[in-house]
């Protein structure tokens, strides 16, 4: 007798769940936020405000691990990707595999790398000549010159002259050059996401001062842009840090230890630039938030309609995972996905809290429940 072929994972899925593929990827950033109205109008308000200021601007965004950090910056970047007043990079980690000491050749390398060195050189091409005569760097408009050439050969020189520069001096006049395309190429600002700022815990106190002051000199390089040239010449930076509690912790504790020392250098002078009011913190989600997330996961990925948004969750189930990940959105998108796929398995048409309860305690997760 022939043995019956066994339905596929994604077969299973649609027949019993009305689903497409998982719903609850970690990595899934283009789901529109749950339970976030509050925090993202404040986003919203805060970059707003930082193009109609003087300066460069910094926003911070606090949350503990899982709380949506990355998530958010992800969002900002496709909220802000398609509209013609600023350029938006992906999210960049703050620490990549160089030393502190080529911090900013190895952050605006990556960063130009993730805005995309086709998307660079079209802005290039999109500003014309206008931006050179603000840029004192023979150098670096030399290299910019090339990535944007014609010619396929000067062009793939230049990109290469650029991703081997280890001049930390160059580097910073590859960012401050790129304000100045920004500006002629029609953008008030560039939203710069910079995320896991709290790496800073693994570095010395010499070296996040190194850090800091980089990012301070940056900060401060657009006053003088604008008192020299104008205020329309160079598009402004909006910097969004993304950190845990103890990351920005570390930084308030290094600034009051250099306050007590120095009276206020070191780190002090970065810190006290930014506004209070300009840090937003991501709280755990309310049981109204946990609902929203779990519906709007299992409605983007729908293969069909069901009878209700939660299917194939009983609604007692948003309660039991609302108390069991204590509003943590990544630990209910973890505890949602276990239940999900051995329900599956076991071929349930209706996960309840009984059923849930009984799949977390076999997979070790007793403790928790």
């Amino acid at each position: 007798m022939t043995k019956p072929v066994e339905a596929s994972f994604s077969e299973k899925l649609d027949r019993l769940y009305y689903l497409e593929r998982d719903p609850f990827s970690l990595q899934d950033y283009t789901i529109d936020m749950a339970g976030r109205d509050a925090e993202w109008r404040q986003i919203v308000m805060r970059v707003e405000q930082a193009l109609q200021r003087s300066g460069n601007d910094i926003i911070v965004m606090l949350g503990d691990y899982g709380m949506g950090k990355t998530y958010t910056l992800w969002r900002m970047h496709e909220h802000y990707k398609g509209t013609g007043e600023l350029c938006v990079t992906e999210p960049v980690p703050l620490l990549g595999s160089e030393t502190i000491s080529r911090f900013a050749v190895d952050l605006v390398g990556r960063t130009l790398q993730r805005i995309g060195f086709g998307r660079v050189r079209d802005l290039i091409v999109e500003a014309g000549n206008a931006w050179e005569d603000y840029v004192d760097n023979p150098l670096v408009v030399d290299m910019l010159r090339s990535l944007a050439s014609d010619d396929a050969k000067v062009q793939h020189k230049g990109l290469d002259r650029l991703m081997k520069n280890r001049d930390n001096v160059i580097a910073q006049g590859l960012l401050f050059a790129f304000q100045f395309i920004l500006a002629a190429a029609g953008r008030r600002g560039f939203l710069w996401l910079i995320d896991e700022f709290e790496n800073i815990m693994v570095l010395s106190p010499a070296k996040v001062t190194q850090l800091i002051n980089t990012l301070r000199v940056v900060y401060d390089r657009q006053a003088e842009f604008e008192m020299r040239y104008g205020p329309d010449r160079s598009a402004k930076i909006v910097f969004t840090l993304a950190s845990s509690p103890a990351g920005w912790d570390r930084l308030t504790k290094l600034t009051q230890d250099a306050m007590r020392r120095t009276g206020g250098a070191g780190v002090a002078p970065f810190a006290q630039r930014i506004l209070s009011t300009n840090v937003i913190s991501l709280a755990p989600l309310d049981i109204n938030g946990c609902r929203q997330l779990i519906a709007r996961r299992l409605q983007k990925n729908r293969s069909r309609p069901a009878e209700g948004p939660l299917i194939p969750y009983d609604e007692e189930f948003v309660e039991f995972v609302f108390e069991l990940a204590a509003g943590v959105p990544r630990r209910i998108l973890g505890f949602t996905t276990v239940v999900l796929i051995d329900a599956l398995e076991q071929d349930l048409a209706r996960i309840t809290v009984d059923a849930a309860r009984s799949i977390l305690e076999k997979e070790g997760l007793a403790r928790e429940t």
